[in-house]
């Protein structure tokens, strides 16, 4: 048995090397590895409840980190990088403009860390954002107190969904599976006239929608499986809106991030 000391050294020089490795290593093998990793991992979460497997992938931080030593949740580069935020944040700004100013109220599904809802918030009247990982909704309550937010714990394929005018998912549906996609879209249509959906979809329309896999960190571009994404209009999920509009789109290294608006009246 190696003694206390010597334990920490090896530790120390394992974490090194890893550091040092990880820094001079191509980007594609790095990320190669990543999601080998994360596939592996993935395997032994996938029968875990929604509150728990969404849980266990921020404390293991699947989808990355800030860099923070002191911060437990980030929500992915989707809702930190640049490109993407700046984009869609003027394309919900420029739906916001067809109101009379903080007269329409949101249920923001899914609202992972806040980076953006913080953004979006005074464009609203009131803003009910949600979370299935209830550490994270206490952190976003404590962290977001200024903001006049009401945070709670909802999953949104098995709980009462908080009323609103329009309601956002971001990138949400894509680490469901199709069931729990289809028991979170049959109540939306009664419960919201608008739905702000984002979700990551390959880069040519030349692909089957809609092809299952298990809820998890990983996407229908990136599972290992064939390349698929979400489309909500798409069997099995057929649903039925009164319009369904563009409104941005971003590409980055996997496919290309779209954000569509869906009218139900």
């Amino acid at each position: 048995m190696q003694p206390p000391a010597a334990e920490a050294t090896i530790h120390v020089v394992n974490d090194t090397v890893k550091g040092f490795l990880a820094s001079i290593l191509p980007t594609s093998i790095r990320r190669a590895r990543r999601d080998f990793l994360i596939r592996r991992r993935w395997k032994s979460l996938e029968k875990l409840p929604p509150r728990e497997l969404f849980r266990v992938i921020y404390a293991d931080g699947i989808w990355g980190s800030s860099g923070d030593p002191n911060e437990q949740f980030f929500s992915g580069t989707g809702s930190h990088d640049a490109s993407f935020v700046e984009t869609y944040y003027g394309a919900v700004e420029k739906f916001v403009r067809r109101f009379p100013p903080h007269t329409l109220t949101v249920a923001d599904l899914g609202c992972g860390d806040f980076a953006i809802g913080s953004r979006l918030r005074p464009l609203f009247s009131k803003y009910t954002a949600c979370d299935v990982v209830e550490p994270l909704v206490e952190r976003n309550r404590q962290r977001f107190a200024s903001l006049d937010v009401d945070f709670r714990v909802v999953d949104l394929t098995t709980d009462p969904l908080p009323p609103a005018d329009v309601v956002i998912i971001r990138q949400v549906l894509q680490h469901l599976s199709n069931a729990q996609i289809q028991a979170a879209i049959a109540k939306i249509p009664d419960a919201y006239r608008y739905l702000i959906l984002s979700e990551h979809l390959p880069f040519s329309d030349d692909f089957v929608p809609n092809l299952d896999k298990p809820a998890g960190p990983h996407t229908r571009l990136d599972s290992g499986g064939p390349v698929s994404g979400v489309v909500l209009t798409a069997p099995p999920f057929n649903l039925k809106a009164k319009s369904s509009t563009p409104m941005c789109e971003v590409r980055d290294f996997i496919g290309i991030i779209r954000t569509t608006l869906y009218e139900f009246r």
